[in-house]
């Protein structure tokens, strides 16, 4: 016997964020099925290599890079 359904992450299924190592920019998603069944696993290593590159001279020494982030995801 075959069936199929469906579950969409951010509404159906619980969810836990780990960080296994504070000093790296490595965590765990974890979104797992209220009853059991299955889990989703995601592994995420983030690069925190970013630049901004000022391409008119006008802009050159005012224009500045920051990071926005986001509390509530704690």
């Amino acid at each position: 016997m075959t069936g199929t359904f469906s579950h969409e992450e951010k509404r159906d299924l619980d969810h836990r964020i780990e960080y296994p190592d504070r000093n790296c920019l490595f965590y765990r998603l974890t979104n797992a099925e209220r009853t059991g069944r299955h889990r989703i696993v995601k592994q995420v290593l983030a690069d925190s290599h970013t630049k901004i590159d000022v391409l008119h001279e006008s802009l050159r020494g005012k224009v500045h890079l920051y990071a926005m982030l986001a509390p509530h995801i704690a």
